[in-house]
């Protein structure tokens, strides 16, 4: 019966994130961190806007080539 409880509370406390079963909820927090300045997640399309990768090199205080590097 303990071993039993134990997997019981065990299974409910490795449930998946909402975001991953929820598609609105999803798209919530992927747009909010689009927005967030501190977040810097990048546009689908790297190329477009072309200052990307500058950017992010800046942010890091590092060279374009090595940003491009750890993508």
């Amino acid at each position: 019966m303990k071993i039993r409880m134990k997997i019981v509370k065990s299974q409910k406390s490795n449930n998946c994130p909402s975001a991953t079963q929820d598609l609105k909820l999803n798209t919530k927090n992927r747009d909010s961190a689009i927005r967030a300045e501190h977040i810097q997640y990048g546009p689908l399309n790297v190329k477009y806007p072309g200052d990307y990768w500058k950017d992010i090199a800046k942010y890091w205080n590092t060279t374009v080539k090595a940003a491009k590097a750890s993508n």
